[in-house]
């Protein structure tokens, strides 16, 4: 058992990850070439498993996933740098499923669809900066079916079938 520990050139720390029988084990982390940390991850049998997190310079949460056998699995979040959620997403064994939904700065939702085995289904739809629809579409099997935008005030555009 045994800690890897490396370096930049001028000595600031690089990585340091736990190795049992040769395998990477628990908590691995990653920083910067000035020291900050940029990534945490947690490894069993030398495979990613549990939580990973990735950080802006600023510190905060850049991204939180999920694994489990070397593959995302459950929720994804992305964070702007305030730290509002930017982005949710699921995942099963590496594939796209069910909700994703993504947020404007200030919190409130920019879309969302699905996905069933990481092909786009049912509704998907993006908001402008207002609330009002931009985008309105639906999908089977990863196919339009169809399509309406709008513009800022809510008056259609285009619309295919």
């Amino acid at each position: 058992d045994s800690i890897s520990t490396t370096y930049y050139p001028g000595g600031i720390l690089h990585t340091i990850i736990n190795f049992v029988n040769q395998k990477k084990e628990g908590k691995a982390y990653e920083f910067n070439n000035i020291g900050e940390l940029i990534t945490e991850r947690n490894y069993f049998d030398d495979t990613l498993s549990g939580a990973q997190k990735y950080f802006y310079e600023n510190g905060k949460l850049k991204a939180e996933e999920k694994y489990s056998a070397g593959k995302i699995d459950g929720k994804s979040t992305l964070f702007y740098k305030s730290g509002q959620i930017r982005k949710e997403q699921n995942f099963s064994q590496g594939v796209k499923q069910g909700l994703t939904t993504w947020y404007f700065n200030d919190g409130s939702v920019a879309g969302f669809c699905s996905f069933n085995n990481d092909k786009l289904k049912g509704e998907f739809v993006v908001y402008h900066n207002n609330g009002i629809i931009k985008k309105d579409a639906e999908y089977s099997n990863g196919k339009l079916l169809s399509l309406k935008e709008y513009d800022a005030n809510g008056k259609e555009i285009t619309s295919e079938k």
